[in-house]
């Protein structure tokens, strides 16, 4: 074995190899082992490599050194492993005397070292084309905003002007004509049909009057149209009409085939009677009218309000009651007549059912209290939610109004179970609390 330093007094950091030699037998073989630790040295394996050297072999293996401190180290035994005839074994090589010196002399005079300051920092300047594909990529987008600005303009001037809106008399027959020619009645969708029938006659009504119609009630309609005296509306028969829409769309009430039928011949006389030429007005009344009861009784085309009948707008005077200029308010209507939804079905039913609750007397307090309240909430609820415009609140209202018909019915049902209440009495109020429950539901649609 033997061992040789390329440089026994390597500068500080300077790398030097340690390479060690061997001659053995052919029959044997020597490497560096897995694991190297040389402390303080850094070491890098360089590797193994044999040679022939007359009837023996020579193994020479080399290590790539780094020594970080100065002064004299003894390089730590290294360990061969070798694979004989005999089995494996171990070879150790005792390591050499290794003195790193300094890169500045110690010894020499500060002015004989030249030392200077470190350098200023000088810029590293890299080649990019990063500005070059910014520019190309705004250029780009400057190209493609303009593009579509000169195509959405070319759409534009091409765009032809707005066809002018169809007489209110040729869309609605129009409508007509699509609704028939769909044959919904057959198929089994009257109620279907009967939505679109009436909200054509209502879109029709409100375009021929200024009403509007789509968002009143059948009732408040009727009396505007009577207001205005409206010649080319049969009001009785657009009542008819509505209620019997109402029915359909809110009461589940059915829509057979000759119900559908008389709703279109109603809607073709609609439309033909409003198609006709206005008969010129009469006068029939000498009476004097102030102005400011001439202004509410004109409607919204101008037409003057027509005399009242002699049915129900006559029976509010008397014989002894002055001209219509000088009423009194005492004769007004009273609050039942003077808000709409007090004569819807729905209000009239819920209130004759409080009322029935209320003289029922069930003996039961606790069910009474119930049972009473149950009634009031459904009747309050709904009239809140009847005149309201806004679908989500009347909806609410409508729900808490159901919950309390349901609540009513049960406390009915046990009331007559206890023996609290007539038998008859609490079937006939549980009928009507069903009917009120049919409304609701229709309205809450």
């Amino acid at each position: 074995v033997r061992s040789r330093l390329g440089n026994a007094q390597p500068k500080l950091g300077e790398p030097f190899d340690w390479e060690i030699e061997l001659r053995h037998a052919p029959a044997e073989s020597y490497t560096l082992p897995g694991k190297l630790e040389l402390a303080p040295f850094q070491v890098e394996p360089r590797g193994c490599r044999r040679a022939a050297a007359g009837e023996d072999s020579l193994t020479t293996c080399t290590l790539r050194l780094t020594l970080f401190e100065l002064g004299a180290h003894d390089l730590p035994t290294l360990r061969l492993e070798a694979a004989t005839p005999q089995g494996p074994r171990v070879v150790d090589v005792p390591g050499p005397r290794v003195e790193a010196a300094g890169v500045i002399d110690p010894e020499a005079p500060a002015e004989a070292l030249q030392l200077r300051d470190p350098a200023a920092a000088v810029p590293l300047l890299l080649p990019t084309w990063r500005p070059v594909w910014a520019a190309l990529g705004l250029l780009a987008l400057v190209a493609l905003l303009w593009f579509a600005w000169r195509t959405w303009r070319r759409r534009a001037a091409r765009a032809a002007a707005p066809a002018p809106p169809l007489p209110p008399g040729e869309r609605f027959a129009r409508r007509l004509d699509a609704l028939a020619a769909e044959r919904l009645p057959e198929q089994g969708r009257g109620r279907e049909y009967y939505f679109r029938l009436s909200e054509a006659v209502r879109e029709y009504v409100g375009a021929l009057t200024g009403l509007n119609a789509l968002d009143l009630t059948t009732a408040e309609v009727t009396d505007a149209l009577r207001a205005q005296g409206e010649p080319r509306v049969d009001v009785e028969a657009l009542r008819g009409f509505s209620e019997e829409a109402d029915l359909i769309k809110f009461a589940r009430y059915p829509a057979s085939g000759s119900v559908c039928d008389a709703g279109m011949r109603f809607a073709r006389e609609l439309l033909a009677r409003s198609s006709a030429p206005a008969p010129a007005p009469t006068s029939t009344s000498t009476t004097p009218v102030s102005s400011s009861v001439r202004g509410r009784a004109t409607g919204a085309g101008g037409v003057a309000c027509q005399p009242p009948p002699a049915g129900e707008e006559a029976a509010m005077h008397t014989d002894n009651e002055a001209p219509l200029q000088t009423l009194s308010p005492t004769s007004l209507p009273t609050p039942t007549a003077a808000f709409p939804f007090m004569r819807l079905d729905a209000y009239k039913v819920a209130r004759e059912l409080a009322r029935q609750v209320s003289a029922a007397k069930i003996a039961d307090a606790e069910l009474r209290d119930q049972a009473t309240r149950a009634a009031k909430s459904a009747f309050l609820n709904l009239c809140e939610g009847l005149p309201d415009d806004r679908p989500a609140v009347r909806r609410r209202y409508f729900r808490q109004a159901d919950g309390s018909v349901h609540e009513l019915a049960g406390a009915l049902d046990l009331s007559a179970a206890i023996g609290a209440l007539d038998a008859g009495l609490a079937d006939e109020a549980i009928a009507l609390a069903a009917r009120l429950r049919a409304l609701l539901r229709g309205l809450l649609r």
